[in-house]
Protein backbone atom coordinates (compact mmCIF):
# COMPACT_ATOMS: atom_id res chain seq x y z
CA UNK A 1 0.00 0.00 0.00
CA UNK A 2 2.62 2.27 0.76
CA UNK A 3 4.29 1.83 -2.37
CA UNK A 4 1.18 2.46 -4.72
CA UNK A 5 0.78 5.90 -2.54
CA UNK A 6 4.54 6.67 -3.49
CA UNK A 7 4.18 5.69 -7.25
CA UNK A 8 0.55 7.67 -7.44
CA UNK A 9 2.53 10.60 -6.03
CA UNK A 10 5.42 10.38 -8.12
CA UNK A 11 2.71 9.97 -11.26
CA UNK A 12 0.58 12.97 -9.91
CA UNK A 13 4.05 15.41 -9.65
CA UNK A 14 5.55 14.15 -12.68
CA UNK A 15 2.82 15.37 -14.73
CA UNK A 16 2.65 18.71 -13.11
CA UNK A 17 4.27 21.38 -15.33
CA UNK A 18 5.14 25.16 -16.10
CA UNK A 19 1.61 26.84 -17.06
CA UNK A 20 1.84 26.92 -21.05
CA UNK A 21 2.03 30.69 -21.86
CA UNK A 22 2.02 31.96 -24.93
CA UNK A 23 4.54 35.06 -25.31
CA UNK A 24 1.64 37.10 -26.51
CA UNK A 25 -0.40 36.32 -23.70
CA UNK A 26 1.70 38.34 -21.35
CA UNK A 27 0.75 41.18 -23.14
CA UNK A 28 -3.28 40.42 -23.41
CA UNK A 29 -3.47 39.99 -19.70
CA UNK A 30 -1.50 43.41 -18.96
CA UNK A 31 -3.88 44.84 -21.45
CA UNK A 32 -6.76 43.93 -18.73
CA UNK A 33 -4.99 46.28 -16.05
CA UNK A 34 -3.54 49.07 -17.92
CA UNK A 35 -4.84 51.55 -20.93
CA UNK A 36 -1.52 52.69 -21.68
CA UNK A 37 0.71 51.58 -24.29
CA UNK A 38 3.86 52.12 -22.25
CA UNK A 39 2.37 50.52 -18.83
CA UNK A 40 1.36 47.54 -21.16
CA UNK A 41 5.06 46.84 -22.88
CA UNK A 42 6.61 47.53 -19.08
CA UNK A 43 4.00 44.67 -17.80
CA UNK A 44 3.81 42.17 -20.73
CA UNK A 45 7.82 42.27 -20.60
CA UNK A 46 8.37 42.20 -16.81
CA UNK A 47 5.82 38.89 -16.57
CA UNK A 48 6.97 37.23 -19.01
CA UNK A 49 10.83 37.51 -17.03
CA UNK A 50 8.78 36.57 -14.24
CA UNK A 51 7.91 33.62 -16.16
CA UNK A 52 11.45 32.60 -16.79
CA UNK A 53 12.63 33.76 -13.59
CA UNK A 54 10.11 30.87 -11.82
CA UNK A 55 10.16 28.34 -14.68
CA UNK A 56 14.00 28.68 -16.37
CA UNK A 57 13.65 29.16 -20.00
CA UNK A 58 10.92 26.29 -20.98
CA UNK A 59 8.75 28.03 -23.94
CA UNK A 60 11.18 30.84 -24.62
CA UNK A 61 11.59 31.52 -28.43
CA UNK A 62 12.73 34.06 -30.60
CA UNK A 63 9.32 34.94 -31.82
CA UNK A 64 8.58 36.02 -28.27
CA UNK A 65 12.05 37.86 -28.08
CA UNK A 66 11.14 39.53 -30.90
CA UNK A 67 7.91 40.46 -30.16
CA UNK A 68 9.19 41.98 -26.83
CA UNK A 69 11.39 44.01 -28.65
CA UNK A 70 7.97 45.25 -31.03
CA UNK A 71 5.87 45.80 -28.17
CA UNK A 72 8.88 47.88 -26.75
CA UNK A 73 9.77 49.83 -29.89
CA UNK A 74 6.05 50.58 -29.74
CA UNK A 75 6.11 52.12 -26.29
CA UNK A 76 9.38 54.03 -27.63
CA UNK A 77 7.40 55.93 -30.33
CA UNK A 78 4.73 56.60 -28.09
CA UNK A 79 6.86 57.94 -25.68
CA UNK A 80 9.02 60.40 -28.16
CA UNK A 81 5.12 61.65 -29.74
CA UNK A 82 5.78 60.11 -33.09
CA UNK A 83 3.00 57.58 -32.50
CA UNK A 84 -0.58 58.18 -30.38
CA UNK A 85 -1.02 55.59 -27.80
CA UNK A 86 -4.23 54.33 -28.85
CA UNK A 87 -2.24 53.73 -32.76
CA UNK A 88 0.30 52.06 -30.51
CA UNK A 89 -2.36 49.66 -28.78
CA UNK A 90 -4.27 48.90 -31.95
CA UNK A 91 -1.04 48.11 -33.53
CA UNK A 92 -0.47 45.47 -31.36
CA UNK A 93 -4.08 44.04 -30.66
CA UNK A 94 -3.80 43.95 -34.95
CA UNK A 95 -0.29 41.81 -34.36
CA UNK A 96 -1.99 39.64 -31.54
CA UNK A 97 -4.95 38.88 -33.94
CA UNK A 98 -2.37 38.05 -36.37
CA UNK A 99 -0.46 35.55 -34.32
CA UNK A 100 -3.57 34.13 -32.83
CA UNK A 101 -5.19 33.33 -36.31
CA UNK A 102 -1.62 32.17 -37.51
CA UNK A 103 -1.78 29.59 -34.38
CA UNK A 104 -5.32 28.61 -35.40
CA UNK A 105 -4.50 27.76 -39.17
CA UNK A 106 -1.49 25.92 -37.99
CA UNK A 107 -3.33 24.06 -35.86
CA UNK A 108 -6.28 23.27 -38.49
CA UNK A 109 -3.71 21.92 -40.65
CA UNK A 110 -2.09 20.07 -38.00
CA UNK A 111 -5.45 18.71 -37.15
CA UNK A 112 -6.28 17.90 -40.80
CA UNK A 113 -3.45 16.01 -41.19
CA UNK A 114 -3.83 13.58 -38.40
CA UNK A 115 -7.30 12.96 -39.13
CA UNK A 116 -6.22 11.93 -42.70
CA UNK A 117 -3.62 9.97 -40.52
CA UNK A 118 -6.61 8.25 -38.36
CA UNK A 119 -8.87 7.66 -41.44
CA UNK A 120 -5.66 6.01 -43.34
CA UNK A 121 -5.36 3.62 -40.26
CA UNK A 122 -9.39 3.00 -39.85
CA UNK A 123 -9.46 1.86 -43.66
CA UNK A 124 -6.58 -0.31 -43.02
CA UNK A 125 -7.87 -1.98 -40.16
CA UNK A 126 -11.36 -2.36 -41.92
CA UNK A 127 -9.13 -3.76 -44.72
CA UNK A 128 -7.61 -6.56 -42.38
CA UNK A 129 -10.73 -7.61 -40.75
CA UNK A 130 -12.40 -7.94 -43.90
CA UNK A 131 -9.30 -10.21 -45.05
CA UNK A 132 -8.50 -7.42 -48.12
CA UNK A 133 -5.48 -6.60 -46.28
CA UNK A 134 -3.00 -9.00 -44.38
CA UNK A 135 -0.87 -7.60 -40.89
CA UNK A 136 1.92 -6.37 -42.74
CA UNK A 137 -0.42 -3.95 -44.38
CA UNK A 138 -0.30 -5.51 -47.95
CA UNK A 139 -2.85 -6.58 -50.05
CA UNK A 140 -3.87 -9.82 -50.74
CA UNK A 141 -3.49 -11.86 -53.28
CA UNK A 142 -6.93 -13.73 -53.99
CA UNK A 143 -6.57 -17.52 -52.49
CA UNK A 144 -6.07 -19.47 -55.66
CA UNK A 145 -8.28 -22.29 -56.72
CA UNK A 146 -8.44 -25.73 -57.26
CA UNK A 147 -10.16 -27.51 -59.94
CA UNK A 148 -10.96 -31.14 -58.39
CA UNK A 149 -11.46 -33.77 -61.60
CA UNK A 150 -14.79 -35.01 -62.45
CA UNK A 151 -16.40 -38.18 -61.55
CA UNK A 152 -19.09 -39.91 -62.66
CA UNK A 153 -20.79 -42.64 -61.90
CA UNK A 154 -17.50 -44.30 -59.16
CA UNK A 155 -17.89 -47.20 -57.29
CA UNK A 156 -15.24 -48.20 -55.05
CA UNK A 157 -14.58 -51.97 -54.63
CA UNK A 158 -12.39 -54.11 -52.12
CA UNK A 159 -9.41 -55.24 -53.71
CA UNK A 160 -7.90 -57.11 -50.90
CA UNK A 161 -9.15 -57.54 -46.86
CA UNK A 162 -5.07 -57.48 -45.45
CA UNK A 163 -3.74 -55.25 -45.93
CA UNK A 164 -7.28 -52.96 -46.46
CA UNK A 165 -7.50 -52.08 -50.11
CA UNK A 166 -9.94 -50.31 -52.41
CA UNK A 167 -10.19 -49.23 -55.76
CA UNK A 168 -12.09 -46.47 -57.25
CA UNK A 169 -13.43 -47.58 -60.74
CA UNK A 170 -15.36 -44.55 -62.59
CA UNK A 171 -17.85 -45.24 -65.69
Amino acid sequence: MRYLKIISLSLILSSCGPPDIAYFQHYENCMNFYSQMTQIAECGKGSRNQYFAKYGSYGRSSEGDQFVIYADTLAQTVREGRRSDSDAKLMLLQTISNIRQNYMMAAAAIYGAQQSQADALIRQGQDMMSGRRGIDGQPRSPAPTMQLPKTYNCVETVISRNPYTTKQVCN
